[in-house]
């Protein structure tokens, strides 16, 4: 807090802005924001300081919430035996969970940023491109249409797609989806 109104005072910063801890007199923890501003004369001589301070205690309540939960999420994604996927707007690869990477050879860094079709038999790639185009289209979720994805090493695994638009906006479009491994269910018939 001090170094806040330090800055303040010797004009580093015209207003400056600190979150901070507080007790209250019943012992329970809380959060205020404190924002600072210097107070002058008619000269422009430092004469105090105003500060408003604004309790943000359930704002960082909600916050810590949220990471607990995106936290939590991350890791059931991370854990599933089926491969998640997210794509952009135009088709590259932007997230892949770590069945992804087990099952086709990669690792998270050769796959970001790649087009998705490129893990894709090269046969299988003009309907997927058409499935893709009626996503956009119509809306539709794309439900467990069968795929050959290609391995590192060049070889097949059978899969059923399923893929979806984002519906965040402010990733811009894309897709997310998932594909199940279909190779013990074919060897077993």
């Amino acid at each position: 807090v001090f170094e806040v109104y330090h800055q303040v005072f010797t004009g580093e910063v015209k207003v400056g802005t600190v979150d901070h801890e507080v007790i209250s007199s019943t012992g329970e923890i809380g959060f205020i924001e404190t924002t600072v501003t210097l107070v002058t004369d008619d000269h422009g001589a430092p004469t105090g300081f105003q500060a408003l301070a604004v309790d943000v205690t359930a704002r960082n309540n909600a916050e810590a919430a949220l990471r607990s939960s995106e936290e939590k999420y991350r890791n059931f994604i991370e854990q599933l035996p089926i491969i998640v996927f997210e794509i952009d707007a135009v088709g590259r690869l932007t997230y892949v969970n770590k069945t992804a990477l087990k099952l086709l050879g990669y690792t998270s860094d050769e796959v970001i940023e790649m087009p998705a079709s490129a893990f894709i038999a090269v046969e299988e790639q003009q309907a997927l491109q058409h499935g893709i185009e009626r996503i956009n289209q119509e809306g539709k979720v794309y439900r467990n249409v069968k795929y050959h994805a290609i391995r590192i090493d060049g070889s097949r695994v059978p899969v059923y797609l399923n893929t979806s638009r984002l519906l965040e906006k402010e990733k811009g479009g894309g897709f997310q989806g998932t594909l199940f491994d279909l190779t013990e269910i074919e060897e077993a018939q």
